[in-house]
């Protein structure tokens, strides 16, 4: 399996992030795995069908400094394995 990380502002119904979202399904029956990370600590429009297809959601808020979110996302890269 391949597992990819994708990072969004919010998980709202944005051009990307819903295209992004609709290949979930077809990729993963190829073997490809999606989670994201969100530049906001609010909930976006797409969290909820995130979750039912099996993806999870990090946050990692921009808002508390540039400084705090590359603190927070490097540790969240260095606890998981993503391959992209």
């Amino acid at each position: 399996m391949i597992k990819v990380l994708h990072v969004f502002s919010r998980m709202n119904r944005g051009g990307a992030e819903m295209r992004t979202v609709e290949l979930m399904p077809l990729l993963a029956s190829k073997g490809v795995h999606f989670d994201f990370c969100t530049m906001s600590s609010e909930q976006g429009l797409l969290d909820d069908k995130v979750h039912k297809l099996g993806g999870k959601i990090y946050r990692c808020p921009l808002k508390d400094g540039v400084l705090c979110f590359s603190y927070h996302f490097s540790k969240l890269l260095k606890r998981t394995n993503y391959d992209i």
